[in-house]
């Protein structure tokens, strides 16, 4: 095989480097690489094509490449975020092609390597690679579209993060690193806050865990403790939770196909007038979630009917997509999915008060808002539903930092309603799915809310805090939010 022994990004045309097939990696299926070509097509890109034929796959397989100048190998991270194509989860023998992009994988767009080379190897995929971790709903149609762990890994959706240190500083968790796959590039286009809803994956299916004030939480030791008492909890099937908080935008193609609506309907929860930013706020009207669905049931999920009425939000979702697992989360399902394996009042891994914490990157609330309830604006001030998000009241969501299950805005933003009905004491409500206590008769119940709002101090955003919010009263409200959620029956 040819081989060649520089590659000058910018610059040059086309060349060829051969790997002999000593520096090539044997998976346990004694899958091979038998010959690798690096291109550049030069002056019609800068990007390096690195083809190869892949040989004797018998199940999925993964492929790493390394690149160096001479014997240095150069940055394998800052390589890998340079890197798209088929590289996760290959399942059958042929050609696939590797892109490198030189100027984010080397930082300048003219380089000359005296003597660049590419090492590919081979290793078993992991398990879980083909996957189905997020789903993309189109809301004007209801159409889904299923993306896979190895679609993520491959550069197909943008940038992701697999290491949820790099997230924060001092960010971590207890999660296995196989679960841990952030699709951080969700947050660049605006499709994703207004038209879409994405949805991740959460594997809770046959998992027990302990939600609460845990030991050296914010709330141990307060009025509140029993409010958020320690309890264990076990999950039956697996779901997806929406990565943002509802928005303003996807209400609107929800309810009437156009994410710039102007359309004032009846309770349509709007607030903030400010454009265009809006349409990527979150809507604040948590009370219509369910509206016109034969009010909430009185325990479990209820999966129907799901006819399209007005604008219940859970209503339309089930209609246009016919999955009628759609639902609120309980407060159970809420709590596992912000947690993601944190013990902590935050899931970044923090305490409140912790040396380090630096709450201002991982949630809207009042000390970056501007609408605390004693600040310049009052949270319920006509003021703040005319600002833009950067100036103060709610953020447009996923400003702030994910956490290790890729879920933006659990802390902070907006107080998001769960299907619950509140008990001051939670100490019993416990066990497999649970739901929390027996309908009261008549209209006047309270609904459990958690995660903050963007006008209330920290305290108030830890996982285990519980507030309620009355739900015989319907429409806009500055406090409550919506977060959907889809069980995996």
């Amino acid at each position: 095989m040819k081989t060649s022994t520089f590659v000058r990004f910018a610059v040059v045309a086309a060349s060829v480097l051969g790997i002999p097939s000593s520096v090539l990696g044997l998976s346990a299926s004694a899958a091979s690489i038998d010959q690798v070509i690096v291109r550049q097509q030069w002056p019609w890109s800068t990007n390096v094509d690195v083809e190869y034929r892949l040989s004797g796959v018998t199940s999925p397989v993964d492929i790493d490449i390394r690149a160096y100048d001479g014997g240095t190998e150069l940055d394998h991270d800052r390589l890998m975020s340079a890197v798209s194509g088929t590289r996760h989860g290959i399942s059958k023998s042929g050609v696939g092609v590797i892109v490198i992009d030189p100027v984010k994988a080397f930082g300048k767009s003219n380089v000359v390597l005296a003597d660049f080379k590419v090492k590919l190897s081979i290793s078993d995929s992991a398990g879980n690679v083909n996957e189905v971790i997020y789903k993309i709903f189109d809301l004007a149609n209801g159409r889904c579209t299923d993306v896979t762990r190895a679609e993520l890994l491959d550069g197909e959706y943008g940038a992701v993060e697999t290491d949820f240190g790099r997230i924060g500083e001092g960010f971590n968790t207890s999660l296995d690193a196989n679960d841990i796959l952030i699709w951080t590039g969700v947050t660049n286009d605006v499709a994703y806050k207004t038209t879409k809803l994405v949805m991740r994956k959460i594997p809770a299916k046959g998992k027990t865990t302990t939600i609460g004030c845990l030991d050296g939480q914010a709330q141990k030791g307060t009025t509140f403790e029993a409010n958020s008492a320690q309890r264990e909890v076990s999950f039956t099937n697996d779901y997806y939770m929406s990565v943002f908080e509802l928005t303003e935008g996807q209400f609107l193609t929800l309810i009437t196909n156009a994410p710039n609506s102007t359309l004032t309907v009846e309770n349509d929860g709007m607030q903030f007038t400010v454009e265009p930013d809006r349409y990527a706020r979150p809507i604040q009207a948590g009370n219509i979630a369910r509206l016109y669905l034969a009010r909430f049931p009185s325990a479990g999920y209820a999966k129907g009917p799901f006819t399209r009425n007005d604008n219940s939000i859970i209503g339309n979702l089930r209609e246009l997509t016919g999955l009628v697992g759609f639902d609120l989360p309980t407060e159970a399902v809420w709590e596992y999915a912000c947690r993601a394996g944190t013990t902590n009042d935050y899931n970044n891994g923090m305490n409140y008060g912790s040396s380090g914490l630096d709450f201002s990157a991982l949630a809207r609330y009042s000390a970056n808002s501007k609408a605390s309830a004693s600040g310049e604006y009052a949270y319920n001030s006509a003021t703040v539903y005319a600002m833009s998000a950067a100036e103060g009241g709610t953020a447009i969501v996923g400003s702030y930092k994910p956490n290790a299950w890729g879920l933006y805005d659990m802390h902070g933003n907006m107080f998001e309603m769960c299907l619950d009905i509140f008990s001051a004491d939670a100490s019993g409500l416990g066990g497999v799915d649970p739901w929390g206590p027996s309908l009261e008769s008549g209209d006047n119940y309270n609904r459990v809310v958690k995660g903050g709002v963007y006008y209330l101090d920290a305290r108030y955003a830890t996982s285990s805090y519980r507030g309620s919010q009355a739900c015989n009263t319907i429409g806009k409200n500055p406090c409550i939010g919506v977060r959907v959620c889809l069980t995996v029956y």
